[in-house]
Parts: C-alpha cells; structure tokens; sequence
C-alpha cells in the first residue's frame, strides 16, 4: 500500500495552525501564571548604602509576599552619571517582559534636560508602578565646621559633597549657589547618598544634603548627639519629624529669575522614589504589577515595621500620580531647561 506523505503546503499549513495555537496559549497565559517561580529584578540607579536601598529592601520584602508562591526579587544596583547609567539601562536594554523593573533618582525628568546627548530615554514612555517614599533633600553640616545654620552657608566657602553633576544633590547645590548666593564648594563624584554621607561623616567635607529617609532610619542619632547640624530641607511642604526645620524655598526671592529651577527641584520630592517599568511590557503584566505594589505598600505590616524603624513614610500615591508628576516635570520653559544643560555644562 503507497503510504502518503504530505505536501510542502500541506506541512507549512500544519505548522502555521500549531503556531497559531501556541501563540494563542501564550496569550491566554495570565499574569500569575508568567510571574510564578520567576526571579525578577529591582534595579536601583545609585550604589548601596543610601535611601534607595532603604526604599528598595522595603518594596521587595512586601511585594515579594504578595507575589506568586516561589516568584522572588533580587536587587541591582547600577550606578553612575548621577543615575544615567541605569535609567539608560532599563529604557534600551533591559527585558520588557516585566521581570525587570527599576528605581530612578528624583532627577528622571532634569537629567534629560542636563545631559541631553546622554540621557537616552524618554520619561514619558516608562510605565511607573507607584511611589515608594518621597525625596526631600536635608542639608546637614558637621557641627565642628562652624556651620550651625543655612544663611552660615554664605558667609564663607563650605566644602560640600554630591554626586556627579546633573544629580539631584549636584543639581540643588549648584542651584543654591546660584540662587541663594551661598558659597558651597562642591565636591562631585560620590556614587549615591551613603558615600556623601560618610564623606560628611569621616571629616572628608562639611556638609552635604542628605535623603530624609536615611537620615530619620540610620543617621538622625548624629542629630541628637550634636554631631552634624540640620540647616534646611528642599520639599515644597515640611516633612513630618524635622521639627521646624526651614524650607528651602523660604529663602528663594520671589522674583529670583530662576525661581523656577528651584521649584522643578522642590517638586522632584513629588515623584520621590518610585518603580518604573521599561516600555513595551505588556499591559496586563503592567496592571498586575501596579496591584501588586498597591497592595504591598498598604500591607498593614509594612507601614507597623516603617514606623517601628523611623522611616518616614507617606501617604500611598500610586501610578496614575507618578505619571502626572513626570508629566509636569517635563512640561517647563525653555529657560529653565536651558539652565539645566549650560549648568552641567559649564561643569564639564
């Protein structure tokens, strides 16, 4: 009997409809299903040892609990270029599967008027996931240095420790200067919030700005001990547990002409620290994730253990805030853009 043997066609077929039926069951695969027994990553765009990792732990330890049974997070760091670096990564390299998801600094929407030729991302087009803390800047100086309020600042020259230029801590110092009259000698290149502080701490400078959040969980006992003074804070609103320090923006002159630089920077504290998808993840996997952190960050135990250890933090403030927030960031004069890139530029 002459046995049949199928056709070219007859095969191309047979293989077009098994993948269109293995297409389909990739479709129909629900977000649990995609995410159980996975590894994801949090990356962060700074080195250890700051805020971020403080925020980082925290969102991990809770959204790891109300994610899929044996799906865990690991964290990254990835620093450099006053968070470029990172942010560069998770825009154009990083997987848009959601298994990657990461944590910018509060200057995600200045750095791409600083460095428009090496910021190569687009904030518009990541997907935030929700506030973890917000990011009001504290400047702090060594008690010894004479320091002991923030109009001490122009009295002399100050030295002064941040991250790279186009940073937040680089970005508000130069602006103070600029805007205040103070005298602060900067001194860049510290990879993070830690290692500015225990430049600070260590005698290497005078004085620094520190993220609120590590200063009230880890440092605020050098407060208490007298070691470092607390000079001012850079948020638009006073931040629960600084007593009466003073804002920033108390001594910013209303008709400064590059007021608005400083408020772009007092908002930055808005967005805080917050998670952001890469572009292109699936939206269902996007929708998930948002419940997941909701959920997370309002887990009655996160918000006991946040108090238990000092840790200030606010009030939820999901994606659709993070959203709006970049959104005004980005939406400024050409002056103030302006004064972004010549300022990093006259740096450099």
């Amino acid at each position: 009997m002459r046995k049949w043997k199928p056709s070219y066609s007859a095969m191309a077929a047979a293989a077009a409809l098994a993948l269109a039926h293995s297409g389909t069951a990739a479709l129909a695969e629900s977000p649990e299903e995609f995410f159980a027994g996975k590894t994801l990553t949090l990356m962060h765009v700074t080195g250890p040892g700051g805020t971020m990792d403080l925020a980082s732990l925290l969102a991990i330890d809770y959204m790891t609990r109300y994610l899929p049974e044996g799906t865990e997070i690991v964290l990254e760091h990835r620093g450099g270029g006053g968070g470029i670096v990172g942010t560069n990564f998770a825009y154009n390299a990083a997987p848009k599967d959601g298994t990657y998801f990461f944590m910018p600094t509060p200057s995600l929407v200045p750095l791409t008027f600083a460095r428009p030729d090496e910021a190569l991302y687009d904030p518009s087009e990541l997907q935030p996931l929700g506030r973890v803390l917000d990011s009001p800047r504290v400047f702090v100086a060594r008690a010894d240095s004479g320091v002991e309020t923030f109009e001490d600042l122009m009295d002399r020259p100050v030295t002064h420790s941040t991250m790279p230029p186009g940073s937040t801590a680089w970005t508000v110092a130069t602006a103070t200067n600029e805007v205040l009259g103070t005298q602060l000698d900067i001194i860049p290149g510290y990879d993070g919030g830690g290692p500015m502080f225990v430049a600070l701490a260590q005698g290497e400078v005078e004085s620094t700005t520190a993220e609120h959040g590590n200063l009230l969980a880890n440092q605020w006992h050098l407060v208490e001990d007298g070691t470092i003074n607390v000079l001012a804070q850079t948020g638009l609103e006073p931040v629960e547990g600084l007593g009466d320090v003073p804002l920033w923006t108390d001594f910013i002159p209303e008709d400064s002409e590059t007021r608005g630089v400083v408020d772009v920077l007092a908002g930055g504290s808005g967005m805080g620290l917050s998670l952001f998808l890469p572009p292109e993840v699936p939206q269902d996997r996007v929708d998930y994730l948002r419940g997941i952190m909701e959920e997370a960050m309002n887990d009655p135990e996160l918000i006991a253990e946040a108090d238990e250890r000092n840790i200030p933090l606010p009030p939820w403030q999901d994606w659709q805030y993070v959203e709006q927030q970049v959104a005004e960031a980005m939406d400024q004069p050409d002056e103030v853009k302006n004064w972004f890139r010549d300022s990093v530029a006259e740096a450099d």
